[in-house]
């Protein structure tokens, strides 16, 4: 079009798009779209949320900013009247699809502080709780996610099952005990019966899940057995837990091909039980599948396994709770990068893991030593062109 006007405006959108698309995935695209952006508004015309989230991939979050962001929040109206938490709802979502949980703690800290409605607050006390465990502050999230609880609407039941799955979660990343950090199992029957078929599967397979971290045999064969009995034997639930038998009875191989065939043949829309109801599998299938490849060789299954979290869609419930494990996933994404020679790749996802996981458990400190040497001594043989 020959109208100058409309040119600069179509602009404006398609770099404000490349900015939300790449935050937190590729650092190349987020630095060409903040040049774009500044020559179009100036930089202090960016809106607040975006300068902030620029200033935390350098590591800093401004007070002010955050302030600033906070206050946003307080008085926004929603663009939706049936939706009026959909503000809030959008920020915790957007954090932990950019991978910025410092972002989400400052901000989500002061909306608490100056006040909002309780159904309001339930985002930002579970954004909260995602954004600490997503740092590796599992003790953090776990005093967090007992806020969430306590602080929930009356008769809701999501609360604790977002609890409970953040433990289970935890649990299997091997950094909580599954002794002190397992809660009560949520009922949901009590408050809705019809939602008691996808919950008892999901409930059930992250029990499964606990099961496997303790190298429970019987209790995991006993979580399958509870599945085919709710689902079939067919069920994704059912297989997925088949597959960590296997791995528990030492044939990783078997279950890697058996988890990598269900995911990689599984569309993000269709399956028996949905995905928004179903948060954490994918990420713990993907990423437990992908290191038993990567053990006997297959760096490309195992490298397609982990991009799991390119793909998210925007604002999907189960996709925020997989960026509590998209940290691990950069680092083994570097290490797969890595071995293979590609070493701007490597050093990308280097630098996202530390910027995530900057607050790790005891049992990774390990992970982001060498994580940072292994940056350096990157840097230093191949510096990146960008």
């Amino acid at each position: 079009d020959t109208n100058p006007r409309l040119y600069e405006g179509q602009m404006r959108e398609a770099w404000g798009h490349a900015l939300l698309i790449s935050f937190g995935r590729n650092s190349e695209l987020t630095h060409r779209a903040l040049a774009g952006l500044t020559r179009a508004y100036g930089w202090n015309e960016l809106p607040a949320r975006w300068r902030l989230a620029v200033g935390a991939l350098e590591g800093e979050v401004d007070s002010a900013l955050a302030d600033t962001v906070a206050e946003e929040l307080v008085i926004a109206v929603s663009d939706r009247p049936n939706r009026p938490n959909r503000p809030h709802y959008r920020f915790a979502f957007t954090n932990a699809l950019f991978g910025q949980p410092q972002v989400q703690i400052e901000v989500s800290r002061r909306v608490r502080t100056i006040g909002v409605s309780p159904e309001k607050i339930y985002w930002h006390n579970l954004g909260m709780s995602l954004a600490w465990a997503a740092r590796g502050a599992w003790d953090s999230a776990l005093a967090a996610a007992e806020v969430l609880v306590e602080q929930a609407p009356p008769q809701s039941m999501e609360a604790q099952k977002d609890r409970f799955r953040l433990a289970v979660a935890g649990v299997w990343l091997g950094v909580v005990s599954p002794e002190r950090a397992l809660p009560p199992i949520p009922d949901s029957t009590a408050s809705n019966p019809s939602s008691m078929p996808p919950w008892s599967v999901e409930a059930t397979w992250l029990q499964g899940m606990a099961a496997f971290s303790r190298s429970d045999t019987n209790g995991l064969a006993r979580a399958r057995e509870e599945i085919v009995v709710l689902a079939g034997q067919a069920d994704y639930a059912a297989v997925s837990l088949q597959a960590f038998e296997w791995a528990l009875g030492g044939d990783k191989r078997r279950a890697a091909d058996t988890l990598a065939h269900i995911e990689m043949k599984r569309s993000w829309k269709d399956g028996q039980i949905s995905l928004s109801a179903f948060p954490y599998s994918v990420a713990i299938n993907r990423l437990a599948a992908s290191e038993w490849l990567l053990a006997e060789g297959d760096t490309t299954r195992a490298r397609e396994l982990l991009r799991w979290h390119f793909r998210d869609p925007v604002f999907s419930d189960w996709a925020t709770m997989t960026a509590v494990l998209v940290g691990p996933a950069y680092r083994q994404q570097a290490l797969i990068e890595e071995a293979l020679g590609n070493n701007d790749l490597a050093i990308d996802y280097y630098r996202q893991f530390l910027r995530r996981y900057d607050m790790p458990p005891e049992g990774h400190r390990a992970w982001v030593e060498e994580a940072r040497a292994s940056l350096a001594r990157l840097v230093q043989q191949d510096p990146p062109t960008n």
